[in-house]
């Protein structure tokens, strides 16, 4: 378990609310390539949040760690993990969630070295379009800059 500790000072009520919100969409989402969301335990001062716990790290510090082995980094390894991945986005998709911020930051490994999406306090429950531009930049798709998606 990791536990995700949030200070409450200085947050306004729509931040309080987008973590409230954050959980909600954990709470939906049960799949082998999405960080598990188990419990919050709340005081006056701060959110505690227990989580899975992913120590392999970021995808980019895999990779790197690959190189510094001697391992092969192969087609083979970056398809798998891909796969995993939009696995884990039709889920998300097929529950009518939206990550908005897909990025490798955003993508850790578990004990095993599976891929685990992360990082959800961008995440809306969706039912029409949205227009809202939000994310990463350099990792945004056209259609959110274009404010459609």
């Amino acid at each position: 378990m990791a536990i995700k500790v949030i200070s409450k000072e200085g947050k306004t009520a729509a931040d309080l609310k987008a973590i409230i919100n954050e959980i909600e969409i954990l709470r939906v989402l049960d799949h082998p390539n999405i960080c598990r969301y188990f419990e919050t335990y709340e005081t006056d001062k701060f959110m505690y949040l227990v989580m899975q716990y992913l120590p392999g790290g970021e995808l980019f510090g895999s990779i790197e760690k690959f190189f510094e082995s001697g391992e092969q980094y192969n087609e083979k390894i970056a398809a798998d993990m891909m796969k995993k991945i939009l696995e884990a986005l039709i889920h998300c998709h097929a529950n009518k969630i939206v990550h908005r911020d897909i990025k490798p930051g955003n993508m850790l490994l578990d004990t095993d070295g599976n891929i685990v999406l992360v990082d959800f306090g961008l995440a809306k429950q969706f039912s029409a379009t949205m227009d809202e531009e939000c994310g990463t930049p350099y990792f945004m798709p056209p259609e959110v800059i274009d404010g459609n998606y």
